[in-house]
């Protein structure tokens, strides 16, 4: 038995009502977390349309991007090892490094060459242990008619320390040594594991007068480069950067290090792309 009630009725509009209420007012809520969620993820570079299965930015495309805001440039580096005790050169590169395109060329004088310095002429060697970096620097610039960039100057035992810290790398030696002189040197021949000390009693040898190989020097050097331009030594460079100014003599700043911070990054990211032995400075600078 059905009995008509004014209550009744009115307690049902009332509902409907409170129901269109609710869903309007959680489909503002949704639509407005929406919103916010997404000016979020825009400010933090989220890429939308590759999380919705759409083209993404590659890697490769990034890195166009990256090397188109680096400016083109051409510059010469100075390299070099001296005895701790006599400071007289152990051996020396210079490096001739091509952006954006990343490439690198290596050229290794002979520590010996007559240059000029001050009225002076005496060997590469002489000069530095005389005068020191500046003056290694100018002497190089006049004898090879080039401009330096920047120089990293080392004596052996931070040269070891140096290289310790970068870390062992992978080397291949085309032959067997086993010397014994004013150091002891044994390799196999193929891969050896060097660090510091082996390292720097390679290419010691490698500037001894009967084992004189330049470009197996330049060899060496560029295998360090491709040991220490990764991205994994980009994210210590800070620390990279303090042990090299504590343990070598350069004039790299932290000025330097924080004006070229992006090509820095796109450096050590990217790695070499080409890389030439250059046997006379001829090859170097043409």
């Amino acid at each position: 038995m059905n009995i008509y009630s004014p209550f009744k009725k009115e307690k049902t509009g009332n509902d409907r009502i409170n129901k269109r209420f609710l869903i309007i007012f959680a489909a503002a809520a949704a639509t407005l977390l929406i919103v916010s969620t997404l000016a979020v993820l825009m400010r933090n570079n989220f890429d939308l349309k590759s999380s919705l299965g759409g083209d993404a930015t590659t890697e490769a495309t990034q890195a166009v991007v990256q090397k188109n805001s680096v400016p083109a440039s051409d510059r010469y580096y100075l390299l070099y090892c001296s005895d701790s005790e006599t400071s007289y050169l152990d051996f020396v590169w210079i490096v001739r490094l091509k952006l954006p395109k990343r490439t690198i060329a290596v050229f290794s004088p002979d520590t010996e060459e007559i240059a000029e310095y001050s009225g002076n002429k005496t060997t590469l060697s002489g000069i530095y242990a005389t005068f020191g970096e500046e003056a290694l620097k100018e002497a190089v610039e006049k004898l090879y008619s080039i401009k330096i960039a920047k120089y990293i100057a080392s004596d052996s035992s931070g040269f070891k320390s140096m290289a310790n810290y970068l870390g062992s790398m992978e080397y291949a030696v085309e032959e067997k040594i086993d010397y014994r002189g004013n150091f002891n040197l044994f390799l196999i021949k193929g891969n050896n594991t060097m660090r510091g000390d082996l390292l720097y009693k390679y290419l010691m040898w490698l500037s001894l007068d009967e084992h004189d190989n330049p470009a197996e020097r330049c060899n060496v050097l560029i295998a360090v480069l491709e040991n220490t331009l990764t991205p994994s030594s980009l994210e210590k460079s800070d620390a990279l950067y303090s042990k090299l100014t504590n343990t070598v003599k350069t004039d790299f700043s932290i000025v330097d290090l924080r004006s070229k911070s992006d090509i820095i990054s796109y450096v050590f990211t990217e790695g070499i792309a080409k890389k030439k032995i250059a046997e006379n400075i001829d090859e170097l600078t043409g």
